[in-house]
């Protein structure tokens, strides 16, 4: 070691020096002698004579110092003042102040507090016990930190300020523990709670300890090798980064092994601060606090070296000019915005100012207010789309756990993380992240594949998603990854309505980000007062007090986006895409893409969440009905040919038109009775989601459950549109243009009769003089029936081949090779003897009692045993008028309408005659099938 004098050995006078007394006390002071006769009135005065840069021999102690070429300042940096000034960035000379961060009462500092003016062999001449507590904390050179140049005795000016400045001093031990004499609640480091080892920032421990969050690889290459990490050329030079810390080495022999960096070097309070003091606050070596005049480039320099929060300068939170500003003592975006690494008030985990939690995020200043603006709009996209502000809607609204779902949610914990449901570090790092957005803990960003978004879809999938979510949360990450062209909500551009692309910030085919349709930080509604279910965004007019499960809701959501039929094209734009409106449906009746429409958009496009592949909003249902159904289904049959051969609606008899050969179904007619919600995953394969047209409502009907529940559900579902408004007041809703007969009106109970679906016409049974033995199959003439009893409805409601071309409608017919009682194999029988007994109408013995009066089954007469023959039972019952087999309300003519007896025969016959023979109330003798000499039990 070159030179044999240890620093502050010119005060020894006892030793090789050439400091003599009357360089600082005199015997003849005058008449008024300072005490202990000093040359000067106080010992600071004393000590700054020569430590003020005036004795170039004597190292300059007193701001402003030049004389440390090479290094930025000394090892114990520099008083502000020679004394009696306080001043915020140094310890104050000659002024009573409290003592920071001790249980000690104030005191006046001076020089002689710490040094011994007469030398006494420690490191600078520290006194042991600087409080004259009797701690006795030593601090030698060549024990507790090394030197590289010593001081020369005597002292000269070319080699003082090597021996002085910072980077000739190895610290090995014992520094924290002098400071913390007077700064006693430092004494110790204060531990934390798991997983926070501490709530001060530790002292005198080794960077790669366990749990410091320190990153050791990035304090080995700094200062130099890892600039943006903290490490730089100078400090204060506008440019990001300082030198390299100071640091201990607990293992330290000499001097070069003091100053050898490695993973095990410890932090000390010399790391940060200078004994003196420095141009920055807290005696602090590089500009933690925000100072007038002070540039704050290098605010989180020296943390960074250490920790190395790779992403906080590029983070929303660490950005120096919009970042965190809780507090205006402190830079924008500093560390020392969120963490106070002395605080002995609160002492909260990781030297916060509060605790750990959302507490942290909703201080004043920081996010307890909605973002400016709120919420965003259009142009605030940046150029691929996302929405990089205005989209906080406040901590009230974050906290309404109606409406954000988000928070205390008891499953909302983020996979792998152990915070507490709600808590905003389940989705964010606040030192920011490798994600270009939002400091996310994953990928939350624009369009394209839904990999983008797995920040949503680490939670909403379902494997790793928290057990107790929402089914119809799991299986959203899902929902965008099957491989179709709906999954994700994809971009489409329908060759129907072609949109202006031109400004797009997505293409075709790309998943559409959640941030689109979702804030999710909760809902305060567009108007701020209404918030919205689901975490629905609040961006756009109209978005306000929105329940997607209410149809008139549903429609608003999706029309805040997509154009309606009888809109104005390009009015609504999303990702830069000028919006075209939605195809016209090819139906005049029923236009659910108008803003008349009533209907939820989720019934033609899906609202189910119960699997994987389920059609949702998520996964909208955008197939062509009729391209879909031009062949078998699963389970289900073909509907439609589309162009082919085959389906139900080139059956014998169909719904829209009834002429085979002629399908004039189309997708329109298909949503008018289909409920598309839950299409088409549902349940099982029977269960069928019909609509009710006047409502919208569901009806759900289960194919081949008989029960009467089921069937009256299918009852109520017929007579919706088959009523005197039809299809919420459209009379000819489908296509085909044909009207929708009112039966509704034809079941009325208070007709003269009526086939009994709305209830029974004669109570009890045999009341309407009909014997029992009319009937069969359990049926009697105060029986209750449904339209299913007479057409194929319960089993296929679009067509039916079994039904001959003479009976349309869907009317029933047996299979054949079905047998009737007392009739041939291989015949179709009519309809009405499903119910009314063959035997009683086939006997051509008109005289046994009980039989019917009228020989319906004569050789040449009036015969209606088969379709093929002879007359059909409408030619007497409810012919006269379509449909009113169904009932009769007209009473024109109160006899004739009785047991259906206004066939068109029978009318037309009245009408030629005079005297109405034909009438039941009148004289039947003249016509050969009836027997005047017969008393008659009425069977019919």
């Amino acid at each position: 070691m070159p030179g044999a004098a240890f620093a502050g050995d010119y005060h020894r006078v006892w030793a090789t020096s050439t400091l003599v007394c009357s360089d600082c006390h005199t015997l003849h002071a005058g008449s008024v002698p300072y005490p202990v006769l000093l040359k000067y009135a106080t010992v600071n005065e004393l000590c700054a004579s020569c430590h003020d840069g005036t004795d170039t021999k004597a190292p300059d102690v007193i701001s402003p110092v030049t004389m440390y070429t090479g290094d930025e300042h000394s090892g114990a940096g520099f008083f502000a003042n020679t004394g009696g000034s306080a001043s915020d960035v140094a310890h104050d000379l000659g002024v009573s102040a409290a003592i920071p961060m001790s249980t000690k009462p104030a005191m006046t500092l001076i020089c002689t507090t710490c040094h011994d003016p007469h030398g006494n062999g420690y490191y600078r001449n520290l006194k042991p016990d600087p409080d004259g507590d009797t701690s006795n904390i030593t601090v030698t050179i060549g024990t507790n930190m090394f030197q590289q140049n010593s001081p020369p005795i005597p002292p000269n000016a070319a080699t003082v300020a090597d021996a002085y400045k910072e980077s000739n001093i190895g610290y090995k031990s014992n520094i924290s523990a002098w400071c913390s004499q007077c700064h006693d609640k430092l004494a110790s480091n204060q531990a934390g709670t798991l997983p926070s080892h501490f709530k001060r920032h530790p002292a005198d421990v080794p960077l790669n300890s366990a749990g410091y969050h320190a990153d050791t690889a990035n304090w080995i290459t700094n200062p130099l090798g890892n600039p943006t990490s903290g490490g730089g050329v100078a400090t204060g030079d506008a440019v990001y980064g300082i030198p390299r810390l100071r640091y201990q080495v607990s293992t330290a022999t000499d001097y070069a092994s003091a100053k050898t960096v490695a993973v095990s070097n410890q932090v000390f309070c010399g790391s940060c601060h200078t004994a003196h003091g420095m141009k920055y606050q807290k005696n602090l070596v590089w500009p933690y606090r925000k100072q007038t005049g002070i540039d704050n480039t290098d605010a989180f320099a020296a943390c960074q070296q250490c920790h190395n929060q790779s992403y906080w300068s590029g983070s929303p939170h660490g950005n120096t000019t919009t970042g965190v500003a809780r507090t205006s003592s402190n830079p924008t975006g500093a560390c020392n915005q969120c963490h106070d690494m002395h605080d002995d008030v609160t002492s909260y985990n990781y030297a916060l100012y509060t605790t750990n939690t959302n507490s942290l995020c909703f201080t004043t200043g920081c996010h307890v207010n909605a973002s400016a603006s709120y919420p965003a709009q259009e142009a605030d996209r940046n150029a691929v789309g996302y929405f990089t502000t205005k989209r906080w809607p406040g901590q009230t609204s974050y906290e309404n756990a109606t409406y954000s779902q988000h928070y205390l949610d008891a499953d909302c914990i983020y996979p792998g993380k152990s915070y507490s449901a709600g808590d905003c570090k389940n989705c964010h790092d606040p030192h920011g992240s490798a994600n270009t957005y939002d400091m996310t803990l994953n990928t939350y960003i624009d369009g394209g594949v839904y990999t983008n978004y797995q920040l949503c879809f680490d939670c909403h999938n379902e494997t790793t998603g928290p057990a107790g979510m929402n089914i119809a949360g799991k299986y959203v990450k899902n929902l965008y990854s099957i491989a179709d062209n709906q999954s994700g909500h994809q971009i489409r551009n329908s060759a129907k309505s072609v949109s202006n692309f031109a400004g797009s910030k997505l293409a075709i085919g790309d998943k559409l980000p959640c941030y689109d349709c979702h804030g999710p930080h909760g809902s305060k509604g567009n108007n701020g007062t209404q918030p919205n279910k689901k975490i629905l965004s609040d961006q756009r007019t109209g978005w306000s007090n929105l329940d997607t499960a209410v149809a008139a809701n549903n429609r608003t959501f999706c029309l805040g986006c997509h154009v309606a039929s009888n809109g104005v094209a390009g009015s609504n734009t999303v990702e830069g895409i000028a919006m075209n409106t939605i195809p016209v449906f090819p139906s005049t009746g029923f236009q659910p893409h108008a803003t008349t429409g009533t209907d939820s958009c989720s019934d033609c496009h899906g609202d189910n969440y119960t699997n994987n592949t389920a059609r949702n909003a998520h996964h909208p249902d955008n197939s062509d009905c009729k391209f879909c159904h031009n062949a078998a289904q699963g389970s289900h049959r073909q509907v439609v040919q589309n162009g082919g051969t085959g389906g139900d609606f080139d059956d014998t008899t169909h719904h829209i038109g009834d002429v085979v050969g002629t399908e004039n179904v189309t997708n329109a007619d298909c949503v008018m009775c289909h409920k598309q919600s839950n299409h088409p995953y549902t349940t099982d394969a029977t269960t069928i989601y019909l609509r009710n047209v006047d409502t919208g409502a569901a009806i759900t009907y289960v194919r081949g459950d008989t029960s009467s529940a089921n069937l009256t559900n299918l009852d109520n579902f017929c007579l919706a549109c088959h009523d005197a408004a039809g299809a919420n007041g459209d009379t000819t809703p489908f296509s085909d243009n044909a009207v929708a007969l009112d039966v509704n009106a034809q079941f009325n109970t208070a007709n003269p009769s009526h086939h009994a679906v709305k209830g029974a016409r004669y109570t009890p049974a045999g009341a309407s003089g009909i014997l029992a033995a009319a009937f069969v199959n359990g049926w009697a003439d105060n029986s209750t029936l449904h339209c299913s009893d007479c057409h194929c409805t319960a089993t296929n409601a679009h067509g039916d081949g079994k039904a001959v071309a003479s009976r349309p409608s869907l009317i029933k017919g047996y299979t054949s090779g079905t047998v009737y009682p007392g009739g041939t194999a291989g015949v179709d029988g009519y309809i009405c003897f499903l119910c009314h007994g063959y035997l009683t109408y086939d006997t051509p013995n008109i005289t046994t009692p009980n039989n019917s009066r009228f020989d319906h089954n004569a050789n040449g007469g009036h015969a209606t045993k088969d379709v093929y023959r002879g007359i059909y039972c409408l030619v007497c019952h409810g012919g006269y008028v379509k449909g009113y087999i169904h009932g009769e309300n007209d009473t024109s003519d109160i006899n004739i309408m009785q047991h259906f007896l206004s066939g068109a025969a029978l009318r037309s016959w009245q009408r030629s005659g005079a005297n109405e023979s034909c009438n039941t109330t009148g004289s039947i003798s003249a016509c050969s099938q009836h027997n005047g000499g017969k008393t008659y039990g009425y069977n019919y």
